[in-house]
């Protein structure tokens, strides 16, 4: 069989630069266009003059093709969708498989703790081969009060017990610190104790002790690159109770969700029980309010980005405020619908992102934490379900719905 053929030997190759073959196929592209132009021109021409009726089909007169041809048209914008119901990207255009983590036991929830890179402004100064740490860690935990840590590449990077006394009390909720100052978890069981664990994350470094063994001529060298390269510790920190205050005395109180909050730079935990009060707590565990909003309904999902803090009840979303005490419920024109998930943009603060059991995603423009607009609704794709969950990143809303199809517990996004 003979060579393949060189550039050199294809037809038409030549050496011209970059900038060089772009001006040509920008000159082809114009020439196309004035051919283009030059049939319009014909074809309008031909309409002055008149048509011809052995051009047109049977069941078209002259007079109606000169009506259809001739009728003024409007603009292309006002025959676009309303902007409530246009699709602004295909659902399947990023959705990039990155890990598949495999479980033993059921997995009640997950969390991304962001993390940062203390090497990521001192690059220049950063050793040579050394490995920056991931840009977050995702938590999920079980009933029985386990946590575990997971690198992006889905290495496990950590197992670690809250210290919940299961069964008597299962865990109930998890938050983490959404900022970069200090890495925090939070877990709460249905007694209503709080524990607050500390992490910390780090490269993995080798020993004294290993370093000079691996000096030993005779001793098998392994890489240190082989294995994880983050070093992720936790440490609890304290705890405290949730306070008694609206039952009788011997009355638990359940605790549903739970969240951190940050606002003047005062850290929070947000907490909400089954009758619609909230509870907040600071950083150093000491009480600093009690909401009783009367909702007198469990406050299913508590979700925060800076100071803004949303909450979920009975398919209705509000607002927190932290400053005033005061706990709203969100009333949107041209919104109707059973909310299920909601979350606050990570880009731009004062919008919300909602699913409905129709499933449907819409966002919302709030302002001052008092007045709330429809601006978007996005139309119903492939995801139908009643069951949708939302997330947000920056420039983009996340959506996720459990699979009836799958049985090994699927979903699509």
């Amino acid at each position: 069989s003979s060579p393949p053929p060189t550039a050199a030997a294809l037809p038409n190759a030549t050496d011209k630069g970059l900038l060089d073959q772009e001006l040509e196929e920008l000159d082809r592209l114009a020439e196309l266009y004035r051919q283009r132009k030059g049939l319009l021109a014909e074809l309008q021409a031909t309409l002055r003059e008149g048509l011809d009726s052995k051009l047109l089909p049977s069941y078209l007169s002259e007079a109606q093709a000169h009506t259809v041809l001739h009728r003024p048209l409007p603009p292309l914008k006002a025959l676009a969708l309303p902007e409530d119901s246009q699709a602004a990207a295909s659902y399947g255009d990023y959705l990039v498989s990155k890990a598949v983590l495999p479980q033993e036991e059921p997995i009640t929830g997950i969390k991304f703790i962001p993390i940062r890179n203390p090497r990521a402004q001192a690059t220049s100064t950063a050793p040579a081969g050394q490995i920056a740490l991931p840009s977050a860690l995702l938590v999920a935990w079980n009933l029985e009060g386990d946590l575990k840590f997971f690198t992006p590449t889905g290495e496990l990077a950590c197992i670690y017990r809250a210290g919940h006394d299961f069964p008597l009390r299962p865990l109930g909720a998890v938050a983490v610190s959404p900022l970069h100052d200090e890495y925090l978890v939070s877990t709460v069981d249905l007694a209503g104790i709080v524990r607050i664990h500390k992490v910390t994350v780090k490269q993995r470094r080798i020993s004294k002790e290993d370093r000079q063994a691996r000096k030993a001529p005779l001793t098998e060298k392994v890489s240190t690159y082989l294995g994880s390269q983050v070093n992720v510790t936790i440490q609890y920190n304290k705890r405290f109770r949730v306070p008694n205050s609206t039952r009788t005395l011997g009355e638990r109180i359940n605790v549903t969700s739970i969240s951190m909050a940050t606002t003047q730079g005062v850290r929070y935990f947000v907490i909400g029980d089954d009758e619609g009060n909230f509870t907040l707590y600071t950083r150093n565990g000491t009480l600093h309010a009690r909401i009783q909003s009367g909702l007198e309904e469990p406050i299913e999902e508590i979700q925060s980005h800076g100071g803004n803090v949303l909450f979920l009840v009975q398919g209705e979303w509000g607002v927190l405020d932290i400053e005033k005490l005061e706990a709203r419920i969100m009333i949107c024109p041209k919104f109707s619908g059973r909310v299920t998930s909601v979350v606050a943009d990570a880009q731009v603060n004062s919008r919300v992102i909602a699913s409905t059991d129709e499933g449907l995603i819409w966002v919302f423009g709030v302002h001052n934490k008092r007045t709330c607009k429809t601006d978007h609704r996005f139309p119903q794709g492939a995801l139908a379900g009643a069951n949708i969950r939302v997330g947000s990143i920056r420039g983009m809303a996340l959506a996720l719905e459990p699979s009836e199809e799958d049985p090994d517990g699927g979903a699509r996004f």
